[in-house]
């Protein structure tokens, strides 16, 4: 049996399959072009995680440095009663000093000397000259602030391309360290003990153990700090005024 389609049906057909290959030739043609954008995407988004990933080890390192520093600047501070206002030397030669008030300008002398140690051992760090530079010029912050330190930076940029993308990123390191919580003490802290010694009565402190003999008050770290090459408690005392 012999089926005869008519003209009209044949060009519906043409057109119908015409219409169906266009469809898959936008659709082709939709998914490569969509393939690239992902694939930008994806690649725009690694170069991101890339240098905050750097950002973020930086940061790390940072506080490590921050507060490997502040108790060598403790443990130097307390060594030479710096924290003392005019202290008076024991006239029998114990090596205790007369403890009286603390420093009228305790904070700003414990931030001079905690910059100079901070620029010490950072130049000895393995870092870009761009940023040894920037804490050699002291473009950085310090203060104490009872058992409170901060400390804050930014300048050190991270650069990463791929192709036509291109990303900078430049961190902002910002840390308050609790004395507290690192294992020492705020000097206001030891004055309240010597204040507390001087009635009589015991003084207890989360950090350190006091004992007294005499006029002689002493204090020890409960905890052992790296202090140059060596693990040690930081230990000082102190007389009576």
């Amino acid at each position: 049996m012999i089926v005869k389609m008519n003209k009209k049906a044949s060009v519906w057909i043409n057109v119908l399959v015409l219409l169906v290959v266009a469809t898959c030739l936008v659709a082709l043609f939709s998914f490569v072009n969509n393939s690239g954008k992902l694939k930008e995407d994806i690649s725009g988004a690694f170069i991101i995680d890339e240098v905050l990933i750097k950002g973020n080890s930086l940061d790390f390192e940072i506080e490590n440095l921050v507060e490997n520093v502040l108790v060598e600047t403790y443990e130097k501070f307390v060594d030479s009663q710096s924290y003392m206002n005019s202290p008076i030397e024991n006239p029998r030669g114990s090596g205790n000093w007369e403890f009286g008030e603390l420093h009228k300008t305790l904070n700003e002398d414990f931030k001079k000397e905690f910059d100079k140690n901070f620029k010490l051992e950072f130049s000895k760090l393995g870092f870009e000259e761009d940023f040894k530079k920037i804490v050699s010029e002291g473009k950085f912050e310090s203060s104490l602030n009872g058992n409170k330190f901060n400390f804050k930076i930014s300048g050190k940029e991270f650069k990463s391309s791929l192709k036509d993308v291109e990303v900078s990123y430049i961190p902002e390191i910002e840390l308050v360290l609790d004395l507290n919580r690192i294992g020492l003490i705020s000097f206001e802290e030891i004055y309240n003990c010597k204040e507390i010694v001087k009635k009589g009565e015991d003084c207890a402190l989360n950090n350190f153990d006091v004992s007294k003999s005499g006029e002689v008050v002493e204090l020890a770290s409960k905890k052992e700090f790296l202090i140059g090459k060596d693990f040690k408690n930081i230990e000082f005392g102190f007389l009576i005024k």
